[in-house]
């Protein structure tokens, strides 16, 4: 169970911090226990209940440092994510993306990235679907990696970049 003050991990939204946890009573229900998150990089400041004896979305602590390096440097070496139809493709990056496996979602940005040089060098761009998927992706990634390390969402990137170099 996590406490207040803890900072962790929405699948839908990104990194929140648990500012309370309340007993309420949602459209005439019997009473449960709900942390109360509020969203970090969300300019609108979003305040989110979830249950604290689970249901449908599972929080997560953040990683640290060292998880986001190993997570960096083992991308490259995993049997490849990418589906040729679109429907298909569609599917199980979202099913990633709901998983929550940082490790698969770094990669499938990769991918992602990947296919989107290429198609851009034969003067097409790529689907709409996977380009929602990717900034969804780099949302969770950038916000995460971001809190734990201390630097700009928009910096995330370059980071990445820099630590594949040198490793």
């Amino acid at each position: 169970m996590y406490k207040t003050g803890d900072t962790v991990i929405h699948p839908g939204v990104g990194v929140c911090r648990i500012e309370k946890i309340t007993e309420e009573s949602f459209g005439g229900g019997e009473k449960r226990k709900y942390y109360v998150l509020k969203t970090l990089y969300d300019s609108t400041n979003t305040v989110i209940h979830i249950p604290v004896d689970g249901g449908k979305v599972k929080l997560r602590r953040l990683l640290d440092s060292n998880d986001i390096k190993d997570i960096i440097h083992t991308v490259s070496v995993k049997e490849p994510l990418w589906v040729e139809g679109s429907a298909e493709r569609r599917e199980l990056f979202s099913s990633i993306l709901k998983e929550g496996d940082q490790g698969k979602i770094l990669q499938m940005i990769c991918e992602i990235h990947l296919k989107q040089a290429e198609r851009e060098r034969t003067g097409k761009k790529i689907y709409v679907s996977d380009s929602k998927i990717l900034s969804a992706a780099e949302k969770l990634i950038h916000q995460e990696f971001a809190h734990t390390l201390d630097i700009a969402p928009d910096k995330v990137a370059e980071f990445i970049i820099e630590e594949l170099r040198i490793g």
